[in-house]
């Protein structure tokens, strides 16, 4: 064997080991990528959104109602001058520290058309003027254990800018979106609220 043989041997041997090595890291590192998403997501399955008790108004009623899937639902009754509130909390479950980052209330907003609204939340202001949907943002972390707990107020929105002739059924409210280990995601009540219509809400 000739020196120079030896020599492309050797470089051929520390090529195969360079790769040999790429590989390893390239795999070691889209382990802990994919192991760092699931432990991200357990973390955000493991909070919860809760009612933290019934509603409760002035101004009207709150009666059972069947909602959209054959379910007893909780109603309002919706009446010129009423304020009901819903308490909610959010429980974070899991091992990690979480951030709660925005409440989403599905047409709630300031351009939805239902005859209720909410306008603030524990002082917050609507996020989104121009939204169907009333957002707002919270940005409260929650250790292991704790809890971050708020209340929904509705009022109504008085025709013809809010306009509800039967009952309406919202499922999966409220929304919360929440951030594990830097992923972000939606958690959401398990419950629906129903809202009434009345003369006072009846646009026709």
């Amino acid at each position: 064997m000739t020196e120079t043989t030896g020599a492309g041997l050797a470089r051929g041997g520390l090529l195969r080991i360079l790769i040999v090595v790429a590989i390893a890291v390239i795999v070691l590192g889209l382990s802990a990528l994919i192991g760092w998403r699931v432990v991200a997501a357990d973390a955000r399955r493991d909070v919860s959104v809760t009612w933290n008790g019934p509603v409760t108004c002035t101004g009207t009623t709150v009666e059972s109602a069947e909602g959209p899937d054959g379910e007893q639902i909780e109603a309002i009754r919706l009446r010129e001058g009423m304020s009901c509130t819903l308490p909610v909390r959010v429980t974070n479950d899991s091992r990690f520290a979480v951030t709660v980052m925005r409440v989403r209330l599905p047409y709630m907003g300031p351009e939805a058309g239902p005859g209720v609204q909410v306008r603030q939340l524990d002082g917050l202001p609507v996020a989104r003027p121009n939204a169907l949907d009333a957002i707002f943002r919270v940005d409260e972390r929650l250790d292991p254990g704790a809890s971050y707990e708020f209340d929904v107020v509705f009022e109504f929105r008085p025709p013809p800018q809010g306009c509800t002739d039967h009952l309406v059924g919202l499922g999966e409210f409220p929304q919360v979106r929440v951030l594990a280990m830097g992923r972000p995601g939606v958690r959401v009540a398990e419950e629906t609220i129903g809202f009434l219509g009345t003369r006072d809400s009846d646009c026709s």
